[in-house]
């Protein structure tokens, strides 16, 4: 009996380290839920791929008040850690919607030690900054 404990806590630690989940692995992300911001009438719905490798953000703007096509988040947004300086996006990519815009704001390579991520839009319906922040594990 002892000897198929043994096996099965051995072929359960595989089973993690296979996962990345082991000691040595290299850790991805563990939260990658959408958050939002309802400010100055515009909503903004963020969500992160979760990768460091080549991190990316589903952004959905909102509103009935104003056109979202004069808003470049390649120009407003940037990236925050707790181990690099800002960065700015590689690219924004989202077709124009009038009140309703959907599209992917990508960034480059982060630095793998970083222990949180912040996206940072600035300027939009005049708020000076909206803050969407994940805790990278």
């Amino acid at each position: 009996m002892r000897a198929l404990v043994a096996i099965a806590l051995i072929l359960g630690a595989l089973a993690l380290a296979s996962l990345g989940c082991g000691g040595d692995a290299q850790p991805k992300t563990a939260e990658t839920a959408k958050q939002s911001d309802d400010q100055g009438g515009i909503t903004l719905q963020v969500t992160w791929n979760g990768e460091l490798e080549s991190p990316s953000f589903d952004v959905v703007m909102d509103t009935h008040s104003v056109d979202l096509d004069a808003y470049d988040l390649g120009q407003l947004a940037v990236l925050r850690t707790d181990a690099e300086d800002e960065l700015e996006p590689v690219g924004w990519d989202a077709p124009e919607g009038g009140h309703h815009r959907t599209g992917i704001l990508r960034f480059a390579r982060l630095d793998a030690g970083a222990g949180y991520i912040e996206l940072v839009i600035r300027d939009v319906s005049g708020v000076p900054e909206r803050r969407f922040r994940w805790q990278v594990n």
